[in-house]
C-alpha cells in the first residue's frame, strides 16, 4: 500500500516493508490472466518482519506437522524426538528474537506448556491428571 492506502503494484519484491504485503505471481511471464486461469496464480502475503513471519510458520506449520503422530509414525523414535527437540529450540529462538526486535522480553514456553491450553486440563484445580506437577513446575520455572 502506498501513503494513500492504495494498492501499489510492483514488479519485484521490495527490500523493506512498512506494512503487510500481498503478492501474485504468474506461472508464465507472458500469460494473460483470465477467469479460466486465475487459479494458477501463486499468491500469498509477506509480513513486514521476516522473523515474525518465520515464527508464524514455525508455530502454524512446522510444530503441528511434527506433533501429528501420523506424520512421524514411520520414523525411528530417536529421529522423531531429535527433530521435535530441534523444532522446539527453533521456535523458542524465533520467539525470543522477535521479542528483541520489538524491544520486549519474550520468554519461550517450556516443552509441554501447550497442554495448558487443553480444555480438559486445569492445573489450578488439580484436575490435570498424571504429570500435572511436572507441568506446573516447568511453567513456574519459566516465569522465575
Amino acid at each position: 500500500f502506498d501513503a494513500k492506502a492504495q494498492l501499489e503494484p510492483l514488479y519485484a519484491f521490495p527490500d523493506t516493508l512498512k506494512t503487510k504485503a500481498v503478492y501474485f505471481i504468474k506461472p508464465e511471464e507472458n500469460m494473460a490472466i483470465t477467469k479460466e486461469n486465475i487459479s494458477t496464480l501463486v499468491r500469498g502475503d509477506l509480513a513486514p518482519s521476516r522473523v515474525e513471519a518465520l515464527a508464524a510458520i514455525i508455530d502454524g506449520l512446522l510444530i503441528p506437522v511434527i506433533r501429528n503422530d501420523s506424520n512421524t509414525d514411520s520414523w525411528p523414535s530417536v529421529v522423531c524426538s531429535d527433530i521435535a527437540h530441534h523444532a522446539q529450540v527453533l521456535q523458542s529462538q524465533a520467539m525470543v528474537v522477535a521479542g528483541q526486535m520489538k524491544g520486549r522480553t519474550q520468554l519461550p514456553l517450556p516443552h509441554g506448556a501447550e497442554q495448558v491450553m487443553d480444555e480438559n486440563v486445569d492445573i489450578t484445580e488439580g484436575t490435570a491428571g498424571e504429570g500435572s506437577d511436572e507441568l506446573l513446575y516447568l511453567l513456574e520455572s519459566a516465569v522465575v
